[in-house]
């Protein structure tokens, strides 16, 4: 179910430039999205199956077993009504090689999470006080993470991803509408969610 909620500000309907699909787009995102959080699909196995087979597993303060488990974003999802899916669209090229990929990669993704941040800031200053935002995949704000054992440089922007709190991306964009195609072919379609009120 699609929510459209103007955040109670009059005269506004999430679609316009001042509400939040407007705002996330103005912000640099390919596409927004009003969502009831009833949508967001979140699984145990996400982090067991697909989180455990990752190479930043352990090794990414942003990543299990450094984060809080699923359970407790169920818990912070339930204290609220409606969010933002959000995507920024990057291009894939098959004849860059491993080496242009991986850099391209990392440099999309960390991009990506200050668009979250970005549209996050945004929407609080446009008074949705409660905004918090997650992006897709490992944190990116640094280089290199600090690690387990280590202080996170960026504590006030770094989240755990969607994936390391157990939400199933493709599943959430499929029940919102939006296709996510693997394997990639022609596009990245990096995807975040920006929790609302």
């Amino acid at each position: 179910m699609k929510v459209e909620h103007n955040g109670g500000r009059p005269g506004q309907d999430g679609r316009g430039a001042a509400g939040p699909v407007g705002i996330a787009l103005q912000a640099g995102m390919s596409r927004a999205k009003e969502i009831d959080v009833s949508l967001v699909v979140v699984r145990e196995e996400v982090v067991k199956e697909g989180c455990a087979a990752c190479p930043w597993y352990g090794k990414n303060l942003m990543c299990p077993p450094s984060v809080p488990p699923p359970a407790e974003f169920k818990k912070l999802l339930g204290s609220y009504s409606f969010g933002l899916l959000v995507q920024l669209f990057t291009p894939v090229d098959a004849a860059w090689g491993r080496e242009v990929l991986e850099k391209k990669t990392f440099e999309w993704a960390r991009s990506f999470q200050v668009l979250v941040l970005r549209a996050e800031r945004r929407l609080k200053e446009a008074g949705f006080a409660r905004a918090r935002g997650y992006a897709g995949g490992r944190c990116c704000l640094c280089r290199e993470c600090a690690g387990p054992g280590g202080k996170c440089r960026h504590p006030e922007a770094a989240r755990p991803s969607l994936e390391a709190s157990g939400v199933d991306v493709v599943a959430t964009c499929g029940r919102a509408g939006w296709e996510v195609v693997f394997p990639v072919r022609e596009k990245v379609s990096w995807t975040g969610l920006i929790l609302l009120g």
